[in-house]
């Protein structure tokens, strides 16, 4: 009878065992999967990947774009230099002087541009590293949480988008008539070109002449707004 309980004993043992074991390997499996080391690094840098990946496609994309408007330029600058070496070769030299000091202007619109970002991001790198080490003293001395270090990051950070902006909105403002009066004469370019088609394809040697005299107008018109555009560009502090 005795041996009888035992072996019901060891039965009923073996059997909560056997049903205890899977769920013990099951949640120890868990466990190691949420608290790996390496799993919350491995995400953020996963993160981090794909957002390189799309600021990288985006980058090419808007590439791709300004050589092909740079490609349609220089078509068009072609296309008006054929029409004026045939209707008005005692011109051309004053329209390639003028088509040189365009690209000169923008050469250094583009240079000054690219050298006040390089020095404003040298700037915010070395800005945010003393902020970090200020924001790693607090939390060491138990004065602020991590929640409020982050708070005072992005804080940082918008903020200087802001006086980005706030900047580009100044020097917009500087140049607010130019701009309005450049748009319209975009506009008016647009339309001459196309009737500048129309009077060589129509063989008129007068209505050319007449169109050429009014875009080289609007060019050097472009070219002192370009100039201002510098000006106000290399007023710039930071």
């Amino acid at each position: 009878m005795l041996n009888k309980k035992i072996m019901k004993l060891m039965m009923t043992t073996s059997l909560c065992v056997a049903l205890f074991i899977p769920s013990m390997a099951f949640a120890d499996d868990t466990v190691e999967n949420v608290n790996e080391p390496n799993g919350k690094r491995k995400f953020l840098q996963e993160r981090l990947e794909n957002f390189k990946d799309k600021m990288n496609e985006k980058k090419e994309e808007r590439q791709i774009k300004r050589e092909e408007r740079k490609e349609n330029r220089a078509e068009k600058k072609e296309e008006l230099l054929e029409i004026i070496n045939e209707y008005a070769l005692d011109t051309l030299d004053d329209w390639e002087e003028a088509f040189d000091d365009h690209k000169e202007v923008h050469q250094e619109i583009h240079e000054i541009k690219s050298e006040l970002r390089t020095e404003k991001k040298e700037t915010v790198k070395e800005d945010l590293k003393e902020m970090k080490e200020e924001i790693k003293e607090k939390l060491q001395a138990g004065e602020i949480t991590r929640e409020e270090a982050k708070d005072e990051l992005k804080t940082y950070m918008k903020s200087i988008k802001e006086e980005r902006k706030e900047i580009i909105g100044e020097k917009k403002e500087e140049l607010a008539d130019e701009i309005e009066a450049q748009k319209l004469r975009r506009e008016e370019v647009k339309k001459l070109r196309k009737e500048l088609v129309e009077a060589v394809n129509n063989e008129d040697s007068e209505s050319v002449m007449d169109i050429l005299d009014s875009l080289y107008d609007h060019l050097l018109d472009h070219i002192e707004f370009d100039n201002e555009k510098l000006e106000v560009i290399e007023s710039i502090e930071l």
